[in-house]
């Protein structure tokens, strides 16, 4: 049998199953998406260098973890279109425009309906093309945050990941959700973030367990056992040595060589965050 979600293998009658890991993992999933559904929905000050507001820098750093894969990078990418068209004051977005500047091989469909989802676009067909509509939530981080010039090409990017990432959490929500060939099937692109689903729980499990450091051989172990191949292994370890904090990741705060491996500790946020969406999990129990 195989998970559905993270592709662990055990022998059984089925052909699939929910693994006992992925059955734990969800709830977190659920309460991340949750937590970051509600900041962008309510708050009109989207800092994400303010301490009550570190969801955010989880969402840009999940996408920053998945940079390389070219099955999400077109969330990526649209952030960015998408910000950097609201920063010249232009909302109204035609399909000609974002096809001259942004290359894909996938069909933006998915893509757009998991942006509508979230709020952030609305989409309507003329006779010939389809229109995009940025909604005040997408211009939101561009108006706050001046990105017409003003700022750097790394914060301007980190800010792309930012809504790159909320719409990937979207995605892992989705996941979270599902326990059958169908449900799986129905995902964007029929396709599962699984890379990015167990590299997420191994560390946000990590974190989740107040443990602030683990080593190489673990995490590859981990991924191994779910079937990770070893390039999107290689990518993940890659992503996470970059952590000047600016154009890469925030997730890990030093890389020490023990022995003859490496062993990463995750930045204090991290914790933080876990603890703080475990907190309100628990009083919304109540």
């Amino acid at each position: 049998m195989m998970c559905i979600r993270c592709g662990l293998q055990k022998s059984g009658a089925d052909q699939f199953f929910v693994c006992d890991d992925c059955q734990e993992f969800g709830p977190l999933v659920k309460s991340v998406y949750s937590q970051a559904h509600e900041t962008f929905d309510r708050e009109d000050d989207l800092d994400p260098t303010d301490k009550d507001k570190e969801i955010l820098r989880l969402l840009a750093d999940t996408s920053f973890l998945n940079t390389n894969n070219p099955q999400t990078a077109i969330y990526y990418s649209l952030s960015m279109f998408f910000l950097q068209r609201a920063s010249a004051g232009h909302t109204n977005i035609t399909e000609s425009e974002l096809n001259r500047a942004v290359s894909t091989i996938r069909s933006w469909t998915d893509a757009f309906q998991v942006f509508e989802k979230l709020g952030l676009v609305k989409v309507t067909t003329s006779k010939f093309e389809r229109n995009i509509k940025l909604t005040p939530k997408m211009v939101k981080l561009a108006d706050q945050f001046g990105l017409d010039g003003g700022r750097s090409q790394e914060v301007v990017i980190r800010r792309a990941h930012t809504y790159a990432g909320y719409a990937l959490m979207f995605i892992l929500n989705e996941l979270a959700k599902v326990d059958s060939v169908e449900e799986r099937n129905s995902l964007p692109y029929g396709k599962s973030p699984r890379t990015l689903w167990t590299s997420l729980m191994f560390l946000w499990g990590a974190a989740n367990s107040g443990s602030k450091k683990f080593t190489e051989d673990d995490f590859a172990r981990f991924l191994s056992a779910r079937r990770i191949p070893s390039r999107a292994r290689g990518n993940i370890f890659s992503r996470l040595q970059a952590f000047d904090g600016r154009s890469t990741q925030t997730l890990i705060k030093d890389v020490e060589v023990s022995g003859n491996q490496r062993v990463f500790q995750l930045e204090d946020y991290v914790l933080r965050e876990m603890n703080r969406i475990r907190e309100r999990t628990r009083s919304r129990e109540r």
